[in-house]
C-alpha cells in the first residue's frame, strides 16, 4: 500500500512532466525545421463552438510556401469578428500570422502589423505555435488551445472543431 506522501509525490511528479496546455516561445528560441507539408492536415473547413458562439476556420494552401486561413466567430447568426491568417514557411520553419477585423471590417491591429506566432514544435498530430496549439484529436476533429491576455489576466480558450464539408 502506498502512503499518502508517496501518492502526493507521484502526483507532483506527474504534474511537473505533463505537457503544458499551450506553449510559449522563450526569447532566443530557434524555431524547429518545418514545412507546410507538416501541417497539411489543417487544410479544409472546420466548425465548432467557442467564445460563447459558433466558430469556423478554413485553411487552403495557396502557394508552395503559404497557407491562407480565415476564422469567424458568430453569435445568434451574426458575425462578431474575423481573423485573416497566413501560415508561411520562413527561415526553414513556420510562422503563424494573424490580422483581426471587426464584423464591419475595421482592423484591430495597426496598418502593416500582425500578431506573429513562431512554431515551437510540430508532429503528426499537433502543431504548437507560441501561444496557440493545434491538436488533431481524430480523423475529422481537432482542438485549438489559445492563450489569451485580456485586462491583465491570462486564460486558455479551447476550440473544439469537427471537419465540415466545403460550402
Amino acid at each position: 500500500m502506498k502512503t499518502p506522501a508517496v501518492l502526493a509525490g507521484l502526483l507532483t511528479a506527474a504534474l511537473v512532466v505533463a505537457e503544458p496546455v499551450v506553449r510559449e516561445a522563450a526569447t532566443g528560441d530557434e524555431p524547429p525545421p518545418a514545412t507546410l507539408d507538416d501541417v497539411a492536415w489543417l487544410e479544409g473547413r472546420w466548425e465548432g463552438e467557442a467564445l460563447g458562439g459558433d466558430v469556423t476556420e478554413v485553411y487552403a494552401r495557396t502557394s508552395a510556401t503559404q497557407m491562407v486561413g480565415l476564422f469567424t466567430l458568430a453569435k445568434a447568426g451574426q458575425a462578431v469578428f474575423h481573423e485573416f491568417v497566413i501560415v508561411e514557411e520562413r527561415d526553414g520553419s513556420l510562422l503563424f500570422r494573424i490580422k483581426h477585423f471587426d464584423a464591419d471590417f475595421s482592423e484591430w491591429e495597426r496598418l502593416g502589423e500582425t500578431v506573429d506566432m513562431p512554431l515551437i514544435e510540430v508532429g503528426e498530430t499537433a502543431a504548437h505555435f507560441s501561444g496557440m496549439s493545434f491538436l488533431r484529436t481524430g480523423d475529422a476533429s481537432m482542438q485549438v488551445r489559445l492563450l489569451i491576455d485580456q485586462d491583465g489576466k491570462r486564460r486558455v480558450e479551447y476550440f473544439d472543431y469537427r471537419r465540415a464539408a466545403a460550402r
